[in-house]
């Protein structure tokens, strides 16, 4: 079977590739491991991964696409705004916040559509024609997060992208997150094209927007909002990292439940997770976040609210929190979970590379 993988080169200029996955692939993961042994109250045991491959060597497991071939040619997202490198410089360094992709079928045709965020230019939709062929379908769909009567992109920045039927109409609608200016939400006919409907909805945050992380916590057969953000700095001041905010989706409009459902604190949030980590039927929230602000793992209680259990939970968690995920690694039928963490793995280390990140904090 082949699989269609998709992933952004992360250099300063960016471009498309793809790959076709041939074949058995090889599972690895890095940082700290939290297996999904449990005890009668949900808490998490560690345990260490190792590398493990019944795959015999030989030729490539992918083999990479021609942008040109697959009609993506034309994305650009070359983070040219001078602002970025003047003013905006420490939201770059401390926040690393880049931009996204999302992936779902806009038209129900059955392929899976691309939604390709550009920092400092216009973010394009590309129509799935089958075969690795996409269709630049942008101006038919009406997204237009570079309309400068709205928005100027070289002030606030794009960042991430998330598909989700937000109206139960059967069809995956848009949101996109920016810094520093009020996010948007296209709302989709059915056919592809789409209205920018934040306001109307009550999601047109404006803050240090990451990533919004869509899931049902209530079980009300709609989908829920978590948005997570990081930092938004001009200057060299260093103004702390922002808060995170929780919506409840009421079916034609979302209501901010941050504060009654307990989601508290600020963080330079990298990752949002819903996951069910003590397996009881409700979906918690687990958010990782990079050294200011540690990581929490919210516990869905099932009333509306939830509780920080991080420190009862999980044996350890992570100072410089990457991003996180879960799955089942052994095949036991048990989800693990996992979240990689840039600390040093020693004390030594840490101290040895103290004084070359001297320059971030003068």
């Amino acid at each position: 079977m082949t699989v269609l993988i998709f992933y952004l080169r992360c250099y300063r200029f960016f471009r498309f590739q793809f790959v076709a996955l041939m074949g058995s692939a090889v599972f690895l993961t890095m940082g700290l491991s939290l297996s999904s042994a449990q005890d009668a109250d949900g808490a998490l045991s560690e345990e260490a991964l190792e590398a493990k491959s019944e795959r015999v060597s030989g030729g490539p497991l992918f083999e990479e696409l021609d942008p040109h071939s697959t009609g993506m040619a034309d994305f650009s997202n070359d983070y040219g705004s001078p602002r970025i490198w003047g003013e905006h410089w420490r939201t770059y360094l401390f926040g690393a916040i880049g931009t996204g992709i999302a992936i779902g079928d806009v038209d129900g045709d059955g392929l899976p559509d691309i939604f390709a965020v550009s920092k400092n230019e216009r973010s394009r939709l590309y129509r799935n024609l089958g075969d690795f062929k996409f269709e630049d379908v942008t101006e038919n769909s009406g997204i237009d997060d570079e309309d400068t009567s709205i928005i100027d992109k070289n002030e606030t920045p794009g960042g991430g992208a998330a598909f989700a039927d937000v109206n139960n109409d059967g069809h995956i609608d848009l949101y996109l997150c920016f810094l520093g200016a009020p996010n948007q939400l296209w709302i989709n006919d059915g056919t592809g094209r789409f209205e920018e409907r934040a306001a109307q909805w009550g999601v047109d945050v404006d803050t240090a927007s990451v990533m919004g992380y869509f899931a049902d916590y209530d079980a009300d057969g709609l989908l829920d909002l978590y948005l997570a953000t990081n930092l938004l700095q001009e200057g060299d001041e260093y103004p702390g990292p922002k808060a995170d905010h929780l919506f409840r989706n009421l079916g034609d409009r979302f209501l901010e439940t941050t504060k009654e459902a307990g989601i508290s604190g600020v963080g330079h949030a990298h990752s949002a997770l819903w996951w069910d980590y003590n397996s009881d039927g409700k979906l918690d929230i687990y958010v990782a976040n990079d050294f200011t602000g540690n990581d929490r793992l919210y516990r869905n209680s099932g009333d509306g609210a939830f509780e920080d259990v991080i420190a009862r939970a999980s044996p350890r968690a992570p100072y410089y929190a990457m991003g996180a995920d879960f799955g089942d690694v052994n095949g036991d039928g048990l989800e693990d979970f996992w979240v990689a963490d840039m600390a040093p793995t020693s004390r030594s280390r840490y101290k040895q590379t103290l004084e070359s990140h001297r320059h971030v904090y003068e």
